[in-house]
């Protein structure tokens, strides 16, 4: 038989280009393409579907159905939903996939694909019919789009937009916010936005915000905003509004536009924060400082204050007056506040505020400045440390006042109660022997009667001399002309002596003095001291002891060490001192009432010396007191062994 004729090769070569053309298609396609014949069996499983489910085409071509990589649960439940929506049984199996696709619907479904590994992959499946060209049915294609990514992506928008609804609850709970046309009139207020504006939302869409100027700021103001959001920028300001009510209020404006495709402002967005009682309290600040700068002015007072960690110095206006500078005319620093000090006062403040620092004594001191033009004034300065919980000081504050006058007047005040003072003692020293001689019988036998007033006299004579002492005692500590022998000497002999010398005196009193005993390191602790005027301030401490204390009680005297320091105390029983009087028990003259003079003897002098006495000893002193015990105390500085 004769070999058939070979086949026309113009009807081959288009059989083979489209061969190549759909397989160039199923291989290069990004979604996965399954075939399989009208039994489900699967007929083609392109590289997409293998990188999709794990599984190589040949292990699953001509082998298996696609319910090999679905979820059962799932295909018996879409099984269910078709029965009810076709109206016929569908069987929980392939014609849960197809059974739309062979009526020539279109059935795209989400799916859940089992990969070979066990893991679950969301897919989108879209099965379709494929029939021949006859219109008999030969098989049934899927295409299925990996939703993992989608997912994800849907997951996260809704997690942003849920985001942005908080944040805009967030925003309308604390912020005024409104929308704008490009010609500036209200698109949307917010329900805060009406709240202070006092408008209702009806009220304010299509009114500009002139609705609410208050006419506070000036026509620039507004130029300056509305040429920043027309080009695109952002504008952030305080406005001052006017509500519907006419209260005025501030806000904390930021407007910003939102742009077209071109870059074309269409709507602008503003935020508004109230910030009235921030204003409120700012003009409450300035009006509390304006006044504070008024006062300091009129007292010639200022405040400073000092940062240890960076040396910065802060100065009011009025210590920049007070030196002779005009205020904010220079950087204040500690360098340049000592170059306004005499040499001799630097080195005296200087140790003052080292004390403070690591003595932690109070910084008080009066000391002299020089002015840029040579004028020479003084001035009183108070200060605190602050410290850290540990110890270590962090920052100090204090005052500096202007005295001058003041000392000019004590000066001229000191000068005449000395002129007085010395007039007086050399008469009053005559009248003192007379009433001696006569009260001895040197002009014979006094009357009674007699006797009595001579003894008044002379007893007023004594006070009178005391009184006279203690003043020109005080005029020289204040003056500096009090001579100071100052020497290293061990304190506890001093106070032995003390006791011993003032034994009669508490006896008559019945008052029993005693010393605690003290270690072995602090009955040779030493300090530099004068030994006459430190036994002054023992006894004017033990005696003020004595006298407030009722009969039969003791007072107890104490040497202790406080830090580098060594502390004397003396505690007595007896009353509390008045709270109004302890702020000026150390001045000249304080007496808690009129009648402790003539009950309890005393010039009113004596806390006042001992406080001068112990501050030239480089000092200072203080007291406790409380119902039924109080102590007066000073501290030296200790001398290192």
């Amino acid at each position: 038989m004769p070999p058939p004729p070979p086949e026309d090769p113009a009807r081959i070569e288009p059989a083979l280009d489209e061969a190549a053309l759909r397989r160039a298609i199923l291989d290069g396609a990004a979604h996965a393409i399954i075939s399989t014949d009208p039994q489900g069996i699967i007929r083609t499983f392109n590289p997409a579907a293998e990188r999709l489910l794990g599984y190589r085409a040949e292990e699953v071509v001509g082998r298996t159905t696609p319910a090999l990589f679905h979820d059962p649960e799932e295909v018996a439940r879409r099984a269910q939903a078709l029965t009810r929506e076709l109206g016929r049984p569908v069987a929980p199996g392939f014609e849960a996939f197809v059974a739309k696709a062979r009526l020539g619907l279109a059935d795209p479904q989400e799916w859940t694909y089992l990969r070979r590994d066990g893991t679950r992959v969301p897919v989108a499946l879209s099965v379709s019919a494929i029939r021949s060209a006859e219109g008999a049915l030969a098989g049934f294609m899927g295409i299925a789009e990996d939703l993992t990514r989608a997912k994800a992506d849907r997951a996260e928008a809704d997690r942003l937009l849920r985001d942005l609804g908080h944040l805009k609850a967030a925003l309308d709970a604390a912020a005024m916010i409104s929308v704008t046309d490009a010609g500036g009139r209200i698109l949307e207020a917010n329900p805060l936005f009406c709240a202070l504006s006092g408008y209702g939302a009806a009220e304010l869409v299509g009114q500009s915000h002139r609705i609410v100027n208050s006419g506070h700021h000036p026509p620039a103001f507004f130029k300056e905003l509305w040429d920043t959001v027309l080009a695109g920028r952002v504008w952030r300001g305080e406005i001052r509004n006017r509500a519907k009510g006419g209260r005025l209020y501030w806000v904390d404006a930021t407007i910003a536009p939102l742009l077209d495709r071109q870059g074309w402002p269409t709507t602008f967005l503003s935020l508004q924060f109230d910030i009235t009682a921030r204003k409120e309290a700012e003009a409450a600040l300035r009006a509390s400082e304006e006044s504070l700068a008024r006062a300091q002015a009129v007292a010639h007072l200022g405040n400073w204050d000092l940062d240890l960690a960076t040396g910065h110095v802060g100065w009011s206006a009025e210590i920049y007056r007070i030196f002779g500078q005009t205020p904010g005319s220079f950087t204040p620093t500690y360098e340049r506040f000592m170059a306004a000090l005499p040499p001799e006062d630097q080195v005296r403040v200087g140790e003052a505020l080292r004390r403070s620092l690591e003595e932690d004594a109070p910084y008080r001191i009066e000391h002299r400045i020089l002015r840029p033009d040579g004028e020479e004034r003084v001035v009183l300065e108070q200060g605190e440390v602050f410290r850290e919980a540990g110890g270590r000081p962090l920052s100090m504050v204090g005052i500096v006042q202007d005295i001058t006058e003041r000392k000019a007047v004590d000066r001229l005040k000191r000068e005449f109660v000395s002129t007085v003072s010395h007039e007086l003692r050399t008469p009053l020293t005559a009248i003192k022997g007379s009433l001696g001689l006569l009260s001895g019988g040197v002009a014979g036998e006094l009357p009674g009667l007699a006797k009595e007033l001579v003894a008044t006299a002379q007893k007023n004579a004594d006070r009178l001399l005391i009184l006279i002492n203690d003043i020109l005692d005080l005029e020289k500590v204040e003056t500096g002309r009090m001579a100071f022998d100052l020497r290293d000497l061990p304190l506890h002999p001093l106070l032995l002596q003390a006791l011993e010398d003032l034994g009669g005196y508490a006896q008559g009193l019945e008052v029993a003095c005693e010393l605690d005993p003290a270690p072995a390191d602090l009955r040779t602790a030493r300090a530099t001291v004068d030994e006459g005027r430190l036994l002054q301030v023992f006894g004017n401490l033990l005696s003020n002891a004595v006298k407030f204390s009722p009969p039969g009680e003791r007072v107890r005297v104490r040497l202790l060490r406080a830090g580098r320091r060594l502390r004397v105390e003396v505690e007595n029983g007896g009353p509390e001192i008045p709270p109004p009087f302890r702020e000026r028990i150390f001045h000249k003259f304080a007496q808690a009432d009129g009648s402790d003079s003539r009950q309890r003897g005393g010039t009113g002098l004596g806390l006042s010396i001992a406080k001068a006495l112990v501050e030239r000893m480089g000092g200072h002193i203080g007291f406790t007191s409380e119902p039924g015990r109080t102590v007066f105390f000073f501290e030296l500085p200790e001398v290192a062994p």
